[in-house]
């Protein structure tokens, strides 16, 4: 029997404080033995992890040291297309970015980061189905 492929997070935020919370969060859930989780609080580790990790859920903030996270959400979408990106940021956005899937203002509600969170997990097991799907034709 096939073991399914983790699901691979990168949680990047300067606030170390931000990435350790989020960081327990997704240990703390029911399914994180589903899930492998990076963190980083440097735009160039950032960018390395992207290359070296190719992540399925990128959350990062806007303003990191060297980047800002529409930059790592490119990077993240050319080393995987189906990348779930979100952007989280004391300021409120109301930009349609394409390439972002979600926004979330700081400081949230858990239950809000939860439902979230569900989201991006059933939006990779998806995209996986459909990969499986269009490699079996």
């Amino acid at each position: 029997m096939n073991e399914e492929p983790l699901i691979k997070v990168l949680i990047v935020d300067d606030d170390e404080d931000i990435v350790m919370v989020l960081k327990d969060f997704f240990e703390g859930l029911e399914q994180n033995n589903k899930l492998s989780i990076v963190t980083s609080s440097v735009a160039d580790d950032a960018k390395e992890k992207l290359r070296e990790v190719q992540p399925d859920v990128l959350i990062t903030d806007i303003l990191i040291p060297g980047a800002d996270g529409y930059q790592l959400a490119e990077i993240a979408k050319q080393v995987n297309a189906n990348c779930y990106v979100t952007i989280i940021s004391g300021k409120s956005n109301n930009e349609n970015n394409p390439i972002i899937n979600n926004y979330l203002k700081k400081p949230f509600e858990f239950e809000k980061f939860e439902s979230l969170v569900n989201e991006m997990i059933n939006y990779v097991i998806n995209c996986r189905s459909v990969t499986i799907v269009k490699e079996a034709h």
